[in-house]
């Protein structure tokens, strides 16, 4: 484990940051910053000739990206998580659906917030099931239910009692693709690290 290098969200000047990473010779670097920040985290970086794997979520991705001097560097250096898997591909029943709904290819925006939304669909028709829409109504709805199904977008969520629940242990690896829909380039969906499951992990 390397150093922990910090700024805040309205940081531009990301050089000291980058030469404590090289410096200490790391070859992968997770990222968690906005997609605002990324292009100056670029500019550091190449301008120290720093180029080691990083790893990011896909909220650090914009768009607007492919256009610009950054998408090689991106190209070559960052590995992306996310949801679902390449989105343009409706085999998985969740794109398809939302492609169907929008009338093109979602972005990962739209699938996450997709999934969002079949989370709060289900806890409230079982709430309306017990008839009880209070907040402790939607508490003892939550702990009413079983797993939540994302249509291949994700792994299942399992509810019921706090103490049981489970997140979903899947996670979905891309490679940055500026002619890929979103930029996004699935190397592998719905990843399971080899220890990665149960409430122990």
């Amino acid at each position: 484990m390397g150093p922990k290098t910090e700024f805040a969200p309205t940081d531009t000047a990301f050089t000291a940051q980058i030469q404590t990473l090289k410096t200490a010779k790391c070859d992968l670097v997770v990222f968690g910053g906005a997609n605002g920040n990324v292009p100056n985290v670029v500019a550091a970086a190449t301008q120290l000739d720093y180029a080691p794997i990083w790893e990011t979520e896909f909220f650090s991705i914009a768009q607007s990206f492919k256009d610009t001097d950054i998408a090689t560097y991106l190209k070559d250096n960052f590995v992306i998580t996310g949801l679902a898997g390449d989105l343009d591909d409706t085999s998985i029943e969740g794109i398809k659906l939302l492609t169907d709904k929008l009338g093109k290819t979602p972005t990962m925006q739209n699938v996450y917030g997709f999934m969002q939304a079949i989370t709060a669909t289900t806890i409230l028709e079982k709430a309306v099931q017990l008839g009880d829409l209070s907040g402790p109504g939607l508490m003892e709805a939550m702990d009413g239910l079983g797993k939540i199904d994302y249509l291949g977008l994700n792994g299942d969520m399992t509810y019921g009692p706090v103490a049981k629940r489970l997140q979903p242990d899947t996670s979905s690896i891309f490679s940055y693709d500026p002619t890929a829909p979103g930029s996004l380039k699935a190397l592998t969906a719905q990843y399971v690290a080899p220890k990665g499951r149960g409430p122990g992990f």
